[in-house]
């Protein structure tokens, strides 16, 4: 499990040593959002630190969420200052190890521009782009799906059949009647089932624990932690 830590509070540093203390091996950071990351702020002096930290708590950075307004992809405007975002949430990733970074991705797909240079990003710094679209498994070319179960579900699709898909980038979430809950706790889909085959597709494949939106988060975090088991 790697909890989205942007929501457990602004200062990282302790955040990491709590995850640390309740024996998790991996968070989700954001790079958008009032608790998040910057990463065009982020000098080689300031990641070396957060390399550090995370390698003395044996923690391993799973993924960047970018929380981008999907319209700002294809929006004149705005196009440019979200392609320089990108770059730079793909830059951080590949600094702390590779992985993922998470957008919402507009539908239809943006221009085949904006999408080659988010992904010429991805590639040149090690990391992989994962979108989450109206249509979740129908990600842009070279992009891998971002399997949201609250999405998923309300896009009438099976998330346990998505986290079958090794290369996916998977989450837990979760909304009853339109309110979000603890992922895993509203029975809204087959939890365990979703489980296996997130261990069976890709066993070391962290799974971003969305706590975004909840009331209390620490609460919360410890209830999922409970029924994943």
């Amino acid at each position: 499990m790697a909890p989205t830590v942007a929501d457990l509070g602004s200062n990282l540093r302790q955040v990491l040593d709590a995850m640390r203390e309740l024996g998790l091996a991996s968070v989700q950071l954001c790079a958008s959002g009032p608790s998040g990351l910057r990463p065009r702020e982020f000098d080689a002096s300031a990641v070396r630190d957060l390399v550090a930290t995370l390698s003395r708590l044996e923690l391993q950075a799973a993924g960047i969420d970018l929380w981008i307004p999907p319209d700002h992809y294809s929006s004149p405007a705005h196009v440019d200052r979200a392609i320089s975002a990108v770059c730079d949430a793909c830059r951080l990733m590949g600094m702390l190890g590779g992985g993922f970074v998470v957008i919402d991705c507009p539908s239809p797909h943006p221009e085949n521009a904006t999408m080659r240079a988010c992904l010429d990003a991805a590639s040149r710094h090690g990391a992989v782009l994962a979108t989450r679209c109206r249509q979740p498994e129908d990600p842009p070319e070279g992009c891998v799906p971002c399997v949201d179960p609250a999405d998923w579900i309300a896009a009438g699709r099976d998330p346990v059949t998505g986290a079958s898909d090794g290369a996916s980038a998977v989450r837990l979430s979760e909304t009853v009647g339109g309110i979000r809950v603890p992922g895993g706790t509203g029975g809204t889909f087959d939890l365990q089932a979703y489980r296996i085959a997130c261990e069976i597709a890709a066993p070391q494949r962290p799974v971003a624990t969305d706590l975004r939106g909840l009331t209390d988060p620490w609460a919360a975090l410890k209830s999922i932690i409970a029924v994943w088991g």
